[in-house]
């Protein structure tokens, strides 16, 4: 919590974690992980830089694959791309990102674009059932919660998303929301009554598995909850 990343050239980036270049084919996953209060600085804050919580751009050798399970991520500030988080892939190279019951929450901040996630260039991203929410931009910025630039593709399932930046492509694998999470008043847990609870898979279709657990390592589905053969959305179960 609470890092920060800063850089007199443009590509400064990941205040909390930052995975450039020599990440050729990493594998790399973040398991209940807070990633809350991180800030980004590149010089004007433009460029590939950006990332407040996490920036993964690796050379044109690199296809690393990034995987988020349980992860919240609230109030991360980027001067460049991606509030919480910026992936940039160079071709012949990509990035991978898969997330599953992952939290964005309580305004994540990007200058530029995309004030949860930024993706540019040859990166692929695979969501289920994840909540990226009340994210913010700068004037003149893109896509609150979500934004491309390039050629990325962004799989959505049972995911509830705010905005959106025109010219984003996005795959609609069912079952998306638009919608109030209604998180309890000071935490990233689900109020009583929110369209997130009972609403999300319990069974990726493919990828990384929806985790048996969330983030308090509560069962998933929760036996105690509205109910017990079904599971949430985001990082907390009800």
């Amino acid at each position: 919590m609470g890092n920060h990343s800063t850089d007199k050239e443009f590509h400064a980036g990941g205040g909390a974690v930052s995975l450039v270049s020599t990440c050729t084919s990493a594998s790399l996953m973040f398991v209940a992980d807070r990633f809350s209060g991180n800030t980004a600085n590149g010089k004007d804050g433009s460029g590939t830089s950006g990332g407040g919580a996490l920036r993964v751009e690796p050379n044109s050798t690199g296809s690393p694959t990034v995987t988020l399970i349980n992860d919240v991520f609230q109030a991360n500030t980027s001067q460049g791309n991606g509030g919480a988080i910026a992936v940039f892939g160079t071709s012949p190279g990509s990035v991978a990102l898969f997330s599953r019951n992952s939290t964005f929450f309580k305004t994540n901040h990007a200058k530029f674009n995309g004030g949860g996630v930024w993706m540019g260039g040859t990166a692929s991203a695979d969501l289920v059932n994840d909540i990226i929410w009340a994210g913010t931009v700068g004037k003149g910025g893109v896509g609150k919660d979500l934004d491309t630039d390039g050629t990325p593709t962004v799989t959505l399932n049972h995911t509830d998303i705010g905005n959106i930046g025109a010219g984003t492509t996005t795959v609609d694998a069912g079952g998306n929301l638009s919608v109030n999470p209604t998180f309890s008043k000071t935490s990233f847990t689900l109020k009583t009554g929110s369209p997130m609870i009972d609403s999300g898979l319990c069974t990726a279709p493919s990828g990384p598995p929806v985790p048996t657990d969330d983030f308090f390592h509560h069962p998933r589905p929760d036996l105690a909850g509205p109910d017990p053969t079904k599971c949430d959305r985001g990082a907390a179960e009800f």
